[in-house]
């Protein structure tokens, strides 16, 4: 009875490495070589709600057992040794990549992202667009209120539409 309650017990919180993942199923799934030294095909990944990743081969990851059921494994969470972790201070969070990508909460209460951004959509923003330059705000009233001469006289400031 002991010895049958102790495996149960190592049975619902394990780990293993990716040897491969399938992302074509409704629910993406890995194979794993497990720390017990078998290979266990079709292991769903779990994370949190909204959150997709796809843990590279070579990745450790942590499972549970349903029920202590090594047949109703599902993967809670990966890291990979080679894939260094953003710098975080205390009470920070990020979502990171392999590729170098990161998207981090600071302490500042602003969002930094390291690396370059592609919005598939509209960008609304409600304050100021800055660059190594200067404000885009600035950069609009000044085109706003230039003018140029013509034979000899200055030519009014242009018109925008309003937007």
């Amino acid at each position: 009875m002991m010895t049958r309650l102790l495996r149960a017990m190592r049975l619902l919180i394990s780990g293993g490495e990716v040897l491969r993942t399938d992302w074509d199923r409704p629910l993406p799934t890995a194979q794993l070589a497990t720390f017990g030294a078998t290979t266990v095909d079709r292991v769903p990944i779990f994370g949190p709600f909204g959150v997709a990743y796809r843990p590279p081969s070579g990745s450790r990851v942590l499972t549970a057992a349903i029920s202590s059921d090594p047949s109703q494994m599902a993967i809670l969470g990966a890291a990979h040794p080679d894939v260094p972790l953003p710098d975080l201070a205390e009470g920070e969070c990020a979502l990171y990549a392999q590729g170098g990508a990161v998207l981090r909460l600071g302490l500042d209460g602003r969002v930094h992202v390291t690396g370059d951004v592609v919005v598939d959509g509209d960008a609304e923003i409600t304050g100021d667009v800055f660059d190594r330059i200067g404000a885009l705000g600035r950069l609009r009233t000044i085109f706003n209120t230039h003018t140029h001469v013509a034979a000899g006289t200055p030519t009014t400031p242009p018109t925008t539409p309003d937007i």
